[in-house]
């Protein structure tokens, strides 16, 4: 009867190992989808704002200044912003000089 014991015992504890090994794995794939999702929404985030800047130096070297909003940039130049996902932060110092710009998601603080 011993003997038996001793091996139920081992039997359990190979599947707790198992359980154990398996919510290890899970929680860490599901680790590596959450850094995946917050990788992209930094790069659409980065893409907006490079969009923004390349479009105010066209019109910088099209047009002589750079605009004071980004509304300009989107009548005149085609720059293409969600407003119901981003707030962007553009401000403008003189018109010679690169804007400041700062793309966030909405319902995001800014990190900056």
């Amino acid at each position: 009867m011993r003997l038996y014991r001793q091996h139920n015992l081992a039997r359990n504890m190979g599947k707790i190992l198992m359980a154990l090994v398996l919510t290890a794995a899970l929680a860490g794939a599901l680790l590596a989808v959450r850094a995946t999702e917050n990788y992209v929404q930094q790069e659409e985030l980065d893409t907006v704002k490079r969009a923004i800047v390349a479009a105010a130096v066209n019109c910088y070297a099209t047009e002589g200044f750079y605009p004071g909003d980004v509304s300009y940039l989107e009548e005149h130049y085609g720059v293409q912003i969600d407003r119901k996902k981003y707030v962007i932060e553009y401000s403008l110092l003189g018109q010679n000089t690169l804007p400041f710009v700062d793309v966030v998601r909405k319902g995001a603080s800014s990190e900056h």
